[in-house]
């Protein structure tokens, strides 16, 4: 019996293990160029390049069933932007939802590797709780390289 455990023990944390790991990278409009990117780390935290030189923060991944999963605003890592009060900004609303199913074959990537796998993203921005709404929900680069803030498709990068 107790070995029957163990073997069930290791074949259910493979695939969760196996699952988180197909999301883990660098996600991009257009790998190494304009268009910001969602960089996915093996322990579901975040880091997302909102705008070039300008606004770089942590985010958490929570994920749901059917291959969606929300992110959350945690951090400030970088922010040269004034128009935002980070001291209001909500942690516990969403700031994208992700589609991981959304594999495409198209490749708009020209300075690096990148396989089939694409996500489609739908930005919201951030939610400001004094004034009851989001903010910063169509500047940021990948909204502004692909001219629409809902279905963006970012691309899985890889770089040599």
């Amino acid at each position: 019996m107790r070995n029957k455990i163990l073997v069930f023990f290791i074949i259910v944390s493979g695939m969760v293990s196996a699952d988180t790991g197909s999301n883990v990278g660098y996600w991009s409009v257009k790998c190494g160029g304009f268009g910001g990117y969602i960089n996915v780390s093996q322990s579901s935290t975040v880091t997302i390049n909102i705008n070039d030189n300008n606004l770089l923060v942590d985010a958490r991944l929570v994920e749901s069933r059917g291959g969606y999963a929300e992110l959350f605003f945690v951090d400030v890592l970088e922010s040269r932007n004034e128009i935002i009060n980070w001291d209001s900004i909500s942690r516990s609303k969403p700031i994208a939802k992700l589609n991981f199913n959304s594999n495409s074959n198209s490749n708009s990537n020209s300075n690096s590797n990148s396989n089939s796998n694409s996500i489609a993203v739908d930005w919201f921005g951030f939610f400001d709780e004094k004034d009851q709404k989001y903010v910063w929900d169509t500047q940021p680069d990948f909204v502004v390289a692909e001219k629409k803030k809902d279905g963006m498709t970012l691309h899985k990068c890889v770089f040599d």
